[in-house]
């Protein structure tokens, strides 16, 4: 966190905070409230809780401070206009400091909660400020979106304001003395039409009334204009005050959250699962296929360094005919009476990483006690489609000839995989039913690599924890044998199908924080109404394998207790 001064009085400054890693992050400007008030700073006010919540989205977070009038006796510390001079100047401040902080002006959000909601409201406004007018400034920073919680949004509705004498310390007079004033610094008399704005009131509010928020709406004509109103939520009643968090706190942050994710940042992250463990450097740059090899070292330092989950199971290596050649199947067989199933599991690596001896097959075979057997199918870019769908389908031939070598039932044979092993297993279950031969009884697909376009909201952001938009369009591509865009094979891109009737009962899950997200729900909502049956879950707080960098989180926990839950249903094993 760095400490800026924007000017030469004590409370003009702000906290820069930035998250790390290369390249030009949106900015989040938060505002605080509290009447404009010095007994309220932007430490103490309840806003502080958003700036601890976003540090993780990979958002810039500028937390501005700004000269307050006297909560007691005269207004000597902020007479008019030193609030919104300082307002404009905090913000004006950024265009000084983007180069050396790599922050991307184009992609800027402003969040002001009661008075901070009205700066923050009048900040958007800006544009619209008459010449004449002592608040003008020459082509000022216009954030990109603006959201206003709970906000003073028509300083004229006194009568609406539980502490109404404030408005005209501020003003430095009664309203109809200096209308003027009032006019420019009001942002139900100024226009945003060109920046989307969202108010965001509670229905309960009885010291910033819902009338404001009305008032607001009868003037605005910006077509990007929303209101949300909270039914059953105070004037506080959105954020966390004394480290207890409101009911209405969670959509609080979902609002905020997906205002972000418009700018190209992500969603928080869980605390449990921090710091991220980046397997490749910054340094390296995006996964491609001039480091693909640095890249699979790295993959596989990393796979070694993993802890056996369950040494008491038998394991045992295969090797099958595939399509151009020998191919390895590595079989987990766990005691216990469940044997008689089975989960062909395909590894995770974007489809060029990773190997057969996979840590998440062994744990299944432990945890759900059943046989895995894992497929160390071929790699792109030396191997692209269809190679490893071909391997992923001579390994389910081979399974289902052999079962009852393996003591298995070759009727209770499921199919599964992670991240891009997801995508190769949805793959085979798409040319499965296609071929029109016997299907799995059921699939897993953890956040599964489906969508070679990455056309989604959350696709679009470009940084994410682990596994970013830049490496895995590049995976893609490797995958591929080039860009074939949307004429890219379902077999290959299942995102691609058209038609997902047919498929076996399906179980997906993915965290909130993950480039894949989006393109995993539509994918869950087509396959549901193409009429096969599916269930899916959304963590949140949760980016791509952060179960397995965390195990022990409470998030993992619950998110690995699912899965197993959902796979042994699947499979029918009480």
């Amino acid at each position: 966190m760095l400490t800026l001064s924007y000017g030469p009085h004590e409370d003009q400054f702000g906290q820069l905070f930035r998250p790390a890693g290369p390249g030009a992050r949106p900015v989040l400007i938060v505002i605080h409230g509290g009447y404009w008030k010095d007994n309220h700073t932007l430490e103490s006010y309840a806003t502080h809780a958003l700036v601890e919540k976003f540090k993780t989205s990979g958002a810039a977070i500028w937390n501005l401070e700004y000269r307050r009038i006297n909560a007691d006796g005269d207004n000597t510390k902020a007479p008019w206009p030193a609030v919104f001079q300082d307002v404009s100047a905090g913000i004006d401040y950024l265009r000084s400091i983007a180069d050396t902080q790599y922050l991307d002006l184009n992609r800027v959000l402003v969040v002001g909660h009661s008075a901070g909601g009205h700066l923050a409201a009048w900040a958007a406004s800006r544009g619209s400020i008459p010449e004449s007018s002592e608040l003008f400034r020459e082509d000022p920073l216009i954030p990109t979106r603006a959201v206003s919680i709970a906000g003073i949004l028509d300083l004229r509705l006194t009568q609406s304001l539980g502490q109404p004498l404030q408005v005209e310390r501020l003003l430095g007079g009664p309203v109809d003395e200096f209308p003027e004033r009032c006019a420019a610094a009001n942002p139900a008399q100024l226009h945003a039409d060109a920046v989307p704005m969202t108010v965001v009131h509670g229905v309960l509010d009885e010291d910033v009334a819902i009338a404001q928020l009305e008032a607001y709406a009868s003037t605005t004509e910006n077509p990007a204009f929303q209101s949300i109103r909270m039914k059953d939520a105070d004037h506080f009643g959105m954020l966390p005050l004394d480290g207890l968090e409101p009911p209405d706190w969670p959509w609080l942050v979902d609002i905020i959250a997906a205002e972000l994710e418009q700018l190209g940042a992500h969603r928080p992250i869980e605390p449990e699962l921090l710091p991220v463990i980046e397997i490749r450097p910054d340094s390296m740059g995006p996964l491609s296929s001039h480091n693909i090899e640095v890249a699979r070292q790295l993959s596989e330092e990393a796979r070694e360094k993993s802890p056996d989950p369950a040494p008491e199971f038998y394991s045992d290596r295969h090797v099958i005919e595939g399509e151009r050649g020998d191919m390895d199947l590595y079989v987990y067989q766990p005691g216990g009476a469940n044997q008689r199933h089975a989960l062909l599991w395909f590894h995770g690596g974007g489809y060029v990483m990773g190997t057969g001896d996979d840590f998440l097959g062994k744990k299944l075979a432990s945890d759900v006690g059943c046989t895995v057997v894992s497929v160390d199918y071929r790699l792109a870019p030396e191997h692209p489609f269809p190679a490893g769908v071909n391997d992923g389908v001579s390994a389910l031939r081979w399974l289902s000839e052999n079962a009852s070598m393996l003591g298995i039932d070759a009727d209770k044979i499921a199919i599964g995989g992670a991240s891009a092993g997801a995508g190769l297993a949805a793959g085979v279950a798409l040319l499965r039913r296609d071929s029109k031969v016997p299907m799995p009884i059921f699939q897993l697909l953890m956040y599964p690599m489906l969508d070679n376009l990455h056309a989604t909201t959350s696709g679009r952001v470009p940084e994410y924890p682990v596994w970013n938009r830049a490496t895995s369009l590049n995976a893609w591509k490797m995958y591929l044998g080039g860009d074939p865009a949307a004429a890219a094979s379902p077999y290959a891109a299942p995102s691609r199908a058209s038609d997902l009737s047919g498929l076996p009962p399906t179980y997906l899950c993915v965290g909130d924080v993950d480039l894949f997200r989006d393109e995993n729900i539509v994918f869950m909502q087509k396959l549901i109404a193409d009429g096969s049956t599916g269930e899916f879950d959304v963590y949140p707080g949760v980016y791509h394998g952060a179960e397995y960098q965390y195990p022990d989180a409470n998030i993992s926990r619950r998110m690995h207790s699912d899965m197993i839950g959902k796979l042994r249903q699947g499979l029918g094993i009480s």
